[in-house]
């Protein structure tokens, strides 16, 4: 995973990379990765559930303007709710170490079925990181429904 300038200036994920996770549920990030976080995210990845068998990893302050937009709509609306419980209520910051290695807590890679090898996918402002069994098993799915989907991006205009 590498950070790349977007046209506006901000810094964006890209790419996939395959790692695997110690026995303390650390995972070691790419070099260029690490660099790039220290100086844009105080060096902390907040982690947290995702709407797929996977987490979502955000700089801090990415995530905290993730939070603010959640805070900015009408708490009274139960889905409003459920998705800041879900996103929110399990969010984790995880330090970078010196090492460049990110201590996943036990609940969320039981969430997520992360034992051994992981998968970081770049999504621009956030990061998904899969177990690498489930990976593969959505990856057939992605290539099955990609005619679709990419018939959907030029309904739009993409």
């Amino acid at each position: 995973m590498e950070w790349v300038l977007g046209a506006l200036g901000a810094r964006v994920f890209r790419g996939r990379y395959e790692h695997a996770i110690d026995g303390k549920g650390r995972v070691s990030l790419p070099v260029r990765y690490r660099e790039a976080m220290a100086g844009v995210a105080e060096g902390i990845l907040v982690v947290t559930t995702s709407d797929e068998p996977c987490l979502v990893a955000w700089g801090l302050s990415a995530f905290r303007e993730f939070e603010e937009k959640l805070q900015q709509k009408n708490q009274f609306n139960p889905s409003v709710r459920r998705i800041m419980r879900h996103y929110v209520g399990q969010a984790q910051e995880c330090p970078i170490d010196g090492m460049g290695r990110v201590l996943i807590p036990e609940a969320l890679r039981a969430y997520a079925g992360i034992q051994k090898d992981v998968v970081f996918v770049g999504l621009v402002k956030k990061i998904e990181i899969w177990s690498k069994e489930r990976w593969d098993h959505v990856q057939g799915e992605v290539l099955e429904r990609l005619p679709t989907d990419v018939q959907v991006l030029s309904d739009v205009g993409i």
